[in-house]
């Protein structure tokens, strides 16, 4: 690829038998598209007077003639075929963030809708809602004082969430755990979440669950919270984060912020 190349940025979807890609490229000419079964795609075009090359190794095997594609308004939309019929953590097989991919939320389905696993219908989710302080409450049925039903009291005077707007407590959530699998990988060696090489979903779940157990989230939090949270994640939790990323990110809003999020971690995980 010449210096004159460009990447195109890109969204995607998925379910759990194949990909949607949509490349975004406008009146795009002389489109080639490659597929590989070892997970490669490549696509090349031009468009006004420029060349665009787009190379990706994806997280799994494809099976390439099933692999197609079609020029839709601005964008190149490719459909890939999985080899392996299972939910894919992120897109590439590298865990570095790539600022050009982006989910494409409008076609996103999440592997519970798409397994139908716990699937909970519009007659369920008024129930769902109200068992879910009495599921905290049973969790905790080792603890010697009794609290309020919905009652989140942390530990400490520490209040984490103090001052925060209701977004920047989900943020602050899944910052915190993000680097909290980073520090676990790197100070202790620690395999877990994205470095498992599974769908970092399921560790981000037991975090929520360890979160509730020991009382961290905020007195307003709900179930709707927490299902906000779990959608939030996507697709952060499948990339990996640097404290430099951290402090580069709130550099100009909250500069000891990654301070912030291991006091926090080390809230909701304890002596673990």
């Amino acid at each position: 690829m010449n210096e004159n190349t460009q990447t195109p940025p890109i969204q995607w979807s998925q379910r759990t038998d194949y990909l949607t890609i949509l490349v975004n490229i406008s009146d795009a000419q002389q489109v080639e598209v490659l597929f590989k079964n070892e997970g490669i795609i490549q696509v090349s075009a031009i468009s006004n007077f420029k060349n665009y090359y787009l190379n990706l190794e994806l997280f799994g095997k494809i099976i390439s003639e099933k692999c197609t594609y079609k020029i839709v308004g601005r964008n190149i939309e490719l459909k890939i075929e999985k080899e392996e019929k299972t939910y894919w953590p992120r897109i590439t097989k590298s865990i570095e963030k790539n600022r050009k991919i982006e989910i494409d939320w409008s076609r996103w389905v999440d592997k519970e809708d798409d397994d139908d696993w716990e699937d909970i219908d519009e007659s369920d989710e008024e129930e769902e809602t109200n068992n879910y302080q009495q599921n905290n409450n049973d969790e905790e049925s080792d603890s010697e004082e009794e609290e309020k039903e919905g009652e989140h009291f942390p530990k400490t005077n520490y209040c984490w969430y103090e001052n925060l707007s209701i977004d920047r407590v989900y943020e602050r959530l899944i910052d915190a755990y993000r680097l909290s699998v980073e520090d676990d990988y790197v100070n202790h060696g620690e395999i877990r979440g994205l470095y498992a090489n599974e769908d970092p979903l399921e560790d981000f779940k037991d975090y929520i669950k360890l979160a509730k157990r020991n009382k961290i989230f905020p007195t307003w939090w709900t179930k709707e919270n927490e299902l906000e949270l779990i959608k939030r994640s996507q697709p952060d939790i499948n990339y990996a984060v640097e404290k430099s990323d951290i402090v580069e990110k709130y550099q100009n809003t909250s500069p000891f912020e990654h301070l912030e999020l291991r006091a926090l971690a080390s809230l909701i995980y304890g002596d673990e």
